[in-house]
């Protein structure tokens, strides 16, 4: 199979964020989900945060950022 030109079809990480927030929009938009958009926010906010912690501390590359934006969603649409 070859491989994209595109740079953003390379990671499948991408089309794994859109299809999360399209489906936390979904829920909250269409089947009108309790909204507490402080909860999304911590909940998000703490995903991304430990994250980016131990990049920092270990020297990584800020792309593992997009594994804890889907972790951060998914557990947002639980």
């Amino acid at each position: 199979m070859p491989r994209s030109t595109i740079p953003f079809l390379r990671d499948p990480r991408h089309f794994q964020l859109l299809f999360l927030g399209g489906f936390l929009l979904y829920g909250i938009l269409a089947l009108q989900w309790d909204v507490r958009l402080g909860d999304y926010a911590v909940l998000l906010g703490t995903a991304l945060g430990v994250q980016y912690l131990f990049i920092r501390r270990h020297g990584l590359d800020l792309r593992s950022l997009k594994s804890a934006g889907i972790t951060g969603l998914g557990l947002s649409i639980l």
